[in-house]
């Protein structure tokens, strides 16, 4: 067992507490945003149980962007994907070979009601249960040096506006 990770843009999710208007099993409009779909194919990632490889991920992913910026996510329990949604290992394109190759997963032939499934689980299990993180800009800064020194993330394959960004983060 493990955790599917989707990369969310923070301001949809957090202070959706006022649920008072919204019908019951129904989820709010905003973090639907969150699960845009290019070719009925969305993007994840694989966590592993105890979520040793979080930081791994979020600094993988955070190369393959063009700029320094904060990454947002929310988790799901893998074991709660909605029985009908198809999950492949892809291999992604960031700058950190390992994570490409074993933790990027594609959720594919996603439908309408299939994605609008899929939110309201991220949403119930995810955001409900606080399983939701924020990793600040300075902290990616960090978690890219780190993957660096350790050769996890290639250097040379990083943006330079990006590398310009991690070096001037103290």
């Amino acid at each position: 067992m493990g955790f599917i990770l989707r990369m969310i843009t923070g301001s949809r999710w957090y202070d959706l507490d006022d649920d008072s208007w919204v019908p019951s099993g129904d989820i709010h409009g905003d973090p639907l945003s969150d699960f845009r779909t290019r070719e009925n194919v969305l993007s994840v990632w694989f966590i592993e149980n105890d979520k040793s490889n979080l930081e791994r991920v979020a600094a993988a992913y955070a190369t393959s962007r063009g700029k320094l910026d904060q990454i947002d996510f929310v988790l799901l329990p893998d074991n709660l994907l909605p029985p009908d949604i198809q999950m492949k290992a892809v291999v992604a394109k960031t700058c950190d070979k390992i994570a490409n190759e074993c933790w990027h997963r594609d959720l594919v032939q996603l439908t309408g009601q299939r994605i609008v499934a899929l939110a309201r689980q991220f949403y119930r299990e995810g955001y409900k249960k606080e399983e939701m993180g924020r990793y600040d800009h300075s902290y990616i800064a960090t978690l890219i040096k780190q993957g660096i020194e350790r050769s996890e993330i290639d250097p040379k394959r990083l943006s330079a506006t990006l590398r310009t960004d991690i070096e001037s983060v103290a």
